[in-house]
């Protein structure tokens, strides 16, 4: 388990509201609680793609962090509460 972000079971059911990754109105995708540089942490509920695989890892800049939901990619910037980069919807490996 990373320190700087952790796959919840779902999204928390009280305390400050989860940001949808990418923006938009869906039911829970993949439940993840980041930490800031500054210790504070939020949540984020990341869209699902098409395929049975979900990954997470740090980038070579630790801020930066590699997310496959369902097969869906984004880079997520843990600092900024938003994804810096999106693609694909079918990643399967």
């Amino acid at each position: 388990m990373n320190s700087n972000f952790e796959i919840l079971k779902g999204l928390p059911p009280y305390g400050k509201m989860y940001v949808p990754i990418p923006e938009g109105n869906w039911s829970e995708g993949l439940p993840v609680e980041f930490t800031k540089d500054d210790g504070t942490k939020w949540v984020a509920n990341i869209e699902y793609g098409k395929e049975g695989f979900d990954y997470i890892k740090e980038l070579k800049h630790p801020t930066e962090i590699l997310i496959i939901s369902n097969g869906q990619c984004f880079i997520i910037d843990r600092n900024q509460e938003k994804s810096i980069v999106e693609f694909g919807f079918d990643f399967k490996k």
